[in-house]
């Protein structure tokens, strides 16, 4: 299996940027990161650099390809921001989304706490879409609203579940009944980048790229097309599995 990775992590119109991505993988396996600290806590940046400097870490020590280790992973990554803010009391209330992938190219664990998204692509469709964890997810599931109509909510920013609070993490793990094959693709997108990206934008724009640097910038561009001044930070992760 050929893998070819590309990431992208933007200030966007913000004064900081508090997303944070990080990869790795190798000829057995792989994992991939992205995190959005939030951005209303003062030094958020720092929760979403530790959760996914840990989850990497963590799978380059040991890279089970089980749903128990990912979500350990996360946890993990969850009690090393809390012990952070032991020692930093001004970072008191920092936290992050997470989003993780692990695959050994044969399968694929996803996990995830918050609103930034996992895509997983098989065939030019969607085979698996993450679920936020927000109040405008629940409007959904109460049929106020559709999925699509998630990116205008007024409650599309407040998170039942995020990594580093006092609360514990609660992730989403879940391993895909797929086994990957060539074609396939993976994305990863903190929700400043997917709320200008619809989903049938982003089959269009895989479609036309040669490789994941390509299908990001497509993307981009719709994406800067959209945003005011003050947009928030957005950041991608893209995987082609060839």
């Amino acid at each position: 299996m050929n893998i070819d990775v590309s990431t992208l992590c933007k200030q966007g119109g913000r004064e900081y940027n508090q997303d944070y991505v990080s990869t790795f993988f190798d000829t057995d396996g792989g994992c991939f990161v992205l995190c959005d600290g939030l951005g209303g806590y003062s030094g958020s940046e720092n929760a979403s650099k530790i959760a996914a400097r840990s989850i990497i870490k963590q799978f380059k020590d040991k890279p089970l390809l089980q749903e128990k280790v990912l979500e350990k992973y996360i946890v993990h990554a969850h009690k090393q921001i809390i012990e952070f803010k032991k020692f930093n009391p001004q970072n008191g209330s920092i936290c992050t989304t997470v989003t993780s992938v692990i695959t050994d190219f044969e399968d694929v664990i996803v996990g995830h706490v918050g609103d930034s998204r996992i895509y997983y692509f098989s065939d030019d469709k969607i085979l698996y879409q993450s679920v936020d964890h927000s109040l405008s997810q629940l409007a959904v599931e109460i049929g106020d609203i559709t999925v699509e109509q998630i990116r205008e909510h007024p409650d599309r920013n407040i998170l039942l579940k995020v990594v580093g609070s006092k609360k514990p993490a609660e992730p989403t793990v879940i391993k895909l009944d797929h086994k990957v094959k060539p074609g396939d693709r993976i994305l990863l997108m903190t929700d400043g980048f997917w709320e200008y990206v619809h989903e049938d934008e982003m089959i269009e724009d895989m479609k036309r790229s040669e490789n994941p640097k390509e299908w990001i910038d497509k993307m981009e561009k719709r994406l800067q097309k959209r945003v005011d001044y003050y947009n928030d930070n957005y950041s991608a992760v893209a995987v082609f599995l060839d």
